[in-house]
C-alpha cells in the first residue's frame, strides 16, 4: 500500500469527501522522457567525422573536420540561443591540418568546454580549452603523442578540476589520460581488455567512468559493448570492468556496429550506427536508453530503435537543461518534452487493473480548443505518452493524492457535437505495454547464468521497466533455474515480454504490482499481515462475496524437476473435495527446494483465485494489487476475514457526480 498523508488518510474514510482527481500527459516512454525530434537545420556540408555539446548557457556548440584542398581543417560552430529559427550554417575554422580519420571530441562541464583533435600525423592529440561557454578557446595544448594512429577518441569531466580523455589507435588498444588542474595532463595507460578492431568510442563520467564501445572479438562476432574505467564506485579507481554486450550480431549475420554517442539525461542515453552489408544493405542509426537509478554496470538498456536519419559517422546526442540535441555535420534536431496537465479540463476517467492488465478512458472537455491537433494538444504525439492517474481528496491541508498508477496512450478521439466537444484517450498499463514488445531473436541463459531476478531485470528493461524488490521471497534472487545440457531459460522468437515474465513467475510464490513504470515484486504468503481495513472505519457501499471456481482449482501440486520432487497440499480443500491433483514437469529445476517452492506457487495461485470477491467503495487512495486486507461485513458474516487485492477499477464521472472504486478481492 502507498503510504498517505494522515489528512489524506482520514479524508478518504469520510462519508462527505470531496474527490480531487488528477490527470497529467507526460512525455514518457516507460520510465524515461520520450525525445519527439524536430529538425531544425538541413545543409550542404560534407559528412565527415563530428562532435557536439551543450554547455550549462544552453547553447549548443559543433565541431566538423572540414577539406581544405589536400588537408583537412578543424571548423566550429556556437549556436549562443538554438532555436527553430537561428542559424547553423555559420561555422569558423579553429585549427589547419588536422587528421581527417581520428575523429573529434567535445564536453562540457558547467561554462567549461574541451574540443579534443589529432594533428595530421595521426598521432598527435591536441586540446583546446574554453572558460566561457565555448565563445573563446586558449591556445592548443599537446595532450599525448600516440603509439599509433588515433582512430577514436572521447573525451569528459569528471568535474571543474578534471578531465578524462579516452582514446583508441589503430592497434585496436583503448587509452586513456587524465589532466587535473594541479598537475596537467598526465602519462598514458592502456587498458585491460582485447577487442579485435575498434570501430566507436564514447565516454560520459557519472560515478565511475561510463563507456561505450563498438567493435568486433577474435571470432570475428560485432558488438555494442559497455565499459567502465573505475573511479570508486562500481569498480576501483583505476580499474577496468569488463566488457559487456549490450548488442551483438554474429559474423554471419553481415551486421556490424559504428560511432557511437554517449550521454546522460534521466538516464544513460546511447546511439550507434548500425550497418548491414547483405542483399538489401542499410546503415541506419539505433538509439537505446538505460533505466533511471541503476547503475551503468548493471547493464540494463532499452531494446534500441532506428532513427530517421542518414550519416554514416555516427549521430551525436547531447542535451542541456531544457532540451534535447541530435546533430550531424549537415543537419541539426531539436527535442523539448513539454507535460501537459489535464486535471482543470477532466470530464469522467474509468480504469480497471489486475495482474493480466488493464486500461484507462478519460475524457477531457476540449470545448475551448485547448487540445486540437493545430494548437497546444499533442496531435498523434498522444500515442505512446504516459498518462499519470492521481486519486485524491480535498483535505485540509490543500489537494491531495496518490500518483503511482500510469497508462500508455494507444489512441484517442476528438468528438464534436453540439455544445459538446472532447477529448478522448484511451490508455493501457504496462502489462500490455510488454505483451506489445516481441523478441525478433532467441535469447537464452545457461544453467547458473543468471538469478531469476537477473533475468526479469533485463527482459522488464528491454520494455523500459524497472524492476524493485518489496518483501521479495529469497528465491527471486536465489533460484538460478536450469541444468547444464539445455539453456536455463530461453526467449524464442516472436515471444512477448509479459509472456516471459509470466513464466519466470511460475517459479515463484511472488506477485508483482506497478508503481508507474516499476515492477514491484512481492512474496504473497498465508502469513501476511493487513495493510487496511474496510468495512468499520472505511464503509462498504455495496458488495458481492464469490466463493469458488469453475472448474475445481487444483489443491495438490506435484513437481518433477531434474532430479528432484516437489509437493504441496491445501488440505483444507482435498478434505472438501478431494485431491485436485496438478502435475508438472520442469526440467531446469534441479534441488528439492526448488521444486517445493515452485508447486507451493501453484497452489498460492489457486489459492487467491478461489475468491473473487466484489465490493464498492469511497476510494482507498494507496491500495495497490497484492495488498491484504481485513474484511468486516455482519451482512455476509464477515469480520475481519482477510482477503487479498486482485483487481482495482475506479470510476470518476463528474456530471454524475460520481468517485467510486471497485475491488476485487481474492483469497489469501
Amino acid at each position: 500500500m502507498i503510504t498517505l498523508s494522515a489528512t489524506l488518510l482520514a479524508e478518504q474514510k469520510k462519508a462527505t469527501a470531496v474527490p480531487y482527481v488528477e490527470l497529467k500527459a507526460k512525455e514518457n516512454m516507460a520510465s524515461v522522457t520520450r525525445y519527439r525530434w524536430t529538425r531544425y537545420y538541413t545543409g550542404a556540408e560534407a559528412i565527415t567525422r563530428h562532435a557536439a555539446t551543450v554547455p550549462v548557457d544552453n547553447s549548443l556548440i559543433r565541431a566538423r573536420i572540414v577539406a581544405n584542398g589536400g588537408n583537412w581543417d578543424l571548423s566550429y560552430s556556437r549556436v549562443a540561443s538554438p532555436g527553430s529559427g537561428s542559424t547553423y550554417s555559420s561555422w569558423n575554422t579553429l585549427i589547419s591540418t588536422i587528421s581527417n580519420t581520428a575523429g573529434l571530441a567535445l564536453a562540457s562541464f558547467g561554462a567549461r568546454v574541451i574540443l579534443v583533435y589529432v594533428d595530421a600525423a595521426g598521432t598527435g592529440i591536441y586540446c583546446l580549452t574554453s572558460a566561457d561557454n565555448g565563445a573563446t578557446f586558449g591556445a592548443e595544448t599537446l595532450v599525448d603523442t600516440a603509439l599509433a594512429s588515433v582512430t577514436y577518441l572521447a573525451v569528459t569531466y569528471r568535474d571543474a578540476n578534471t578531465i578524462r580523455l579516452f582514446y583508441a589507435t589503430s592497434a585496436n588498444i583503448v587509452y586513456t589520460v587524465e589532466w587535473t588542474l594541479a598537475g596537467g595532463w598526465g602519462a598514458r595507460a592502456a587498458w585491460t581488455n582485447t577487442a579485435t578492431t575498434i570501430t566507436g568510442l564514447a565516454a560520459r563520467y557519472y560515478q565511475d567512468y561510463n563507456l561505450a564501445l563498438s567493435g568486433t572479438d577474435a571470432t570475428g562476432d560485432s558488438h555494442l559493448w559497455q565499459c567502465i574505467y573505475g573511479d570508486g564506485y562500481s569498480e576501483f579507481a583505476g580499474v577496468w570492468g569488463a566488457l559487456k554486450a549490450i548488442m551483438s550480431a554474429n559474423t554471419g549475420t553481415n551486421v556490424a556496429h559504428q560511432h557511437v554517442s554517449l550521454t546522460r539525461t534521466d538516464a544513460f542515453r546511447l546511439i550507434h550506427l548500425e550497418l548491414f552489408t547483405g542483399a538489401g544493405a542499410y546503415t541506419i542509426p539505433m538509439a537505446t536508453h538505460g533505466l533511471p537509478g541503476t547503475d551503468y554496470d548493471d547493464n540494463l538498456w532499452r531494446e534500441p530503435w532506428p532513427l530517421n536519419i542518414t550519416c554514416s559517422t555516427g549521430v551525436v546526442l547531447s542535451a542541456g537543461s531544457t532540451s534535447a540535441w541530435l546533430t550531424t555535420p549537415n543537419g541539426v534536431w531539436c527535442a523539448t518534452p513539454v507535460d501537459l496537465d489535464l486535471t482543470a479540463n477532466l470530464l469522467s476517467v474509468r480504469s480497471v487493473l489486475s495482474d493480466q492488465g488493464g486500461r484507462l478512458i478519460a475524457e477531457v472537455d476540449n470545448s475551448t480548443g485547448t487540445y486540437l491537433e493545430t494548437a497546444s494538444g499533442k496531435g498523434e504525439a498522444w500515442i505512446g505518452c504516459e498518462l499519470r492517474l492521481g486519486q485524491g481528496y480535498h483535505t485540509s491541508a490543500g489537494n491531495e493524492v496518490s500518483t503511482h498508477l500510469s497508462y500508455w496512450v494507444t489512441g484517442y478521439e476528438l468528438t464534436a457535437e453540439p455544445g459538446k466537444t472532447r477529448l478522448i484517450l484511451y490508455a493501457v498499463s504496462p502489462w500490455e505495454i510488454l505483451e506489445a514488445w516481441r523478441s525478433d531473436r532467441q535469447i537464452a541463459w545457461a544453467a547458473g547464468d543468471a538469478s531469476i531476478k537477473e533475468i526479469l531485470q533485463y527482459v522488464l528493461a528491454r520494455v523500459g521497466f524497472k524492476l524493485s524488490l518489496d518483501n521479495a521471497s529469497g528465491q527471486l534472487s536465489t533460484v538460478m533455474p536450469g541444468f547444464t545440457i539445455t539453456p536455463a531459460f530461453t526467449i524464442k522468437p516472436g515471444e512477448s515480454a509479459a509472456t516471459a515474465v509470466r513464466r519466470l513467475m511460475d517459479y515463484l510464490t511472488d506477485g508483482v504490482r506497478f508503481q508507474n513504470a516499476t515492477a514491484v515484486f512481492t512474496d504473497r504468503t498465508a502469513s501476511d499481515a493487513s495493510v487496511y481495513t474496510l468495512g468499520t472505519t472505511h464503509a462498504i457501499k455495496s458488495a458481492r462475496y464469490h466463493s469458488g471456481h469453475r472448474p475445481p482449482l487444483p489443491n495438490r501440486a506435484q513437481v518433477n524437476t531434474n532430479g528432484a520432487f516437489g509437493l504441496s497440499h491445501d488440505w483444507t480443500h482435498i478434505e472438501l473435495q478431494g485431491a485436485i491433483n496438478r502435475q508438472e514437469l520442469v526440467l531446469n529445476l534441479t534441488t528439492e527446494t526448488q521444486a517445493d517452492t515452485h508447486a507451493s506457487a501453484l497452489l498460492r495461485q489457486a489459492t487467491i483465485a478461489a475468491k473473487a470477491d466484489q465490493v464498492t467503495i469511497p476510494p482507498s487512495c494507496g491500495l495497490e494489487l497484492n495488498d491484504v486486507v481485513d474484511l468486516t461485513d455482519s451482512r455476509a458474516g464477515l469480520s475481519a476475514a482477510k482477503r487479498r487485492v486482485t483487481g482495482i477499477a475506479i470510476a470518476y464521472d463528474t456530471a454524475k457526480p460520481k468517485f467510486e472504486q471497485e475491488l476485487t478481492l481474492g483469497g489469501l
